[in-house]
């Protein structure tokens, strides 16, 4: 999980999004399995980035909106 997250960031800032892009999936669905409010939560920094450095603002609008509504009912 968490570290599939770190390996997202590193590529981001490398550049690479594909891999950004798997290894952000790979540590949602990780997470996912014991703490879904937090893989929610986590999609913000991952996903998010991903889909905003690939100009997909309509993804990353939704990703962000999903997280907010985690952390309210938090």
């Amino acid at each position: 999980g968490l570290a599939n997250a770190q390996l997202s960031q590193a590529s981001l800032a490398a550049g690479d999004l594909e891999t950004a892009a798997q290894a952000s999936e790979a540590a949602w669905l990780g997470l996912r399995v014991a703490q879904p409010e937090m893989a929610d939560a986590q999609r913000v920094f991952n996903s998010v980035e991903v889909a905003l450095a690939r100009g997909d603002l309509d993804q990353a609008r939704d990703w962000a909106n999903r997280a907010v509504e985690v952390a309210v009912h938090w």
